[in-house]
């Protein structure tokens, strides 16, 4: 449990969460301070981020989205969820071409290629 004022939640989650294998985060599409905090451990933690949907019951987990720009952090990221990748029905690798330049239009695709090789079923949305 992690206690801080809400704002340096985020700050505090995401230096918390480097000391652990993975993060769990819930998500409250109307609380920002959740929303803030679950964003700053999914880009500052260093760690495999699940987040988990705002319901009593979340079922069973087997979809994966992957949020991928190409970059050394973000394939470090998957090779630490090679578990949870292996698990998985289904797989999605998603770019977002506004925030920042991509090395490429096609990385989506690139990478879900190069996990479909390894027998996943991964597509690129």
């Amino acid at each position: 449990e992690i206690t801080a004022p809400p704002a340096l939640m985020g700050e505090v989650a995401s230096k918390e969460s480097r000391y652990f294998d993975v993060c769990l985060v819930g998500w409250e599409s109307d609380n920002q301070a959740a929303r803030m905090a679950a964003e700053a451990i999914l880009f500052g933690s260093g760690r495999p981020t699940i987040i988990l949907p705002d319901a009593a019951d979340v079922g069973v987990l087997g979809h994966v989205v992957i949020a991928w720009d190409g970059s050394r952090v973000a394939a470090r990221a998957v090779a630490d969820a090679q578990p949870f990748l292996e698990r998985a029905s289904t797989i999605t690798v998603v770019t977002v071409t506004d925030e920042k330049p991509l090395p490429g239009r096609d990385i989506g695709e690139r990478l879900a290629q190069g996990l479909r090789t390894r027998g996943l079923a991964a597509g690129a949305a």
